[in-house]
């Protein structure tokens, strides 16, 4: 996986004016258009963790529920509004730079969902066989 500060640098590069110059209104839209997609996975995610917490209070003891719980409590954060410091708003550069901090720490938040709830599945996965 790519550090943020490349992720950064990528992201400046990719979107270019006329003149050679970044052109921060388009990487400002591209970085939107990827928290949209971000958001629209919690929500599926969120979704998959509902069922699969309701099929582990049905099947399983109590402690199966954690989780999918958790789960949803790591992708609640995505729900977190980043203010920006006056620093990060001198420069476009600057305030894009801050933008995509952000979006990088909601894309890890989905991952480590994801994680988390691969280990709820197989959790009620193996207390179903024992």
């Amino acid at each position: 996986m790519a550090t943020l500060n490349t992720y950064q640098n990528a992201v400046v590069d990719r979107y270019k004016a006329a003149d050679g110059t970044t052109d921060y209104e388009k990487a400002w839209s591209y970085l939107d258009r990827i928290m949209g997609r971000e958001l629209g996975k919690a929500g599926g995610l969120l979704t998959f963790n509902a069922v699969l917490i309701a099929v582990a209070i049905a099947m399983g003891p109590w402690w199966t529920v954690i989780c999918p719980v958790v789960a949803s409590l790591v992708l609640l954060l995505l729900l977190g509004v980043a203010r920006g410091t006056p620093s990060e708003m001198t420069s476009a550069r600057d305030d894009l730079m801050a933008a995509s901090r952000t979006v990088w720490q909601g894309m890890s938040l989905i991952d480590i969902s994801i994680v988390i709830s691969a280990i709820g599945i197989l959790v009620l996965g193996v207390q179903r066989l024992v």
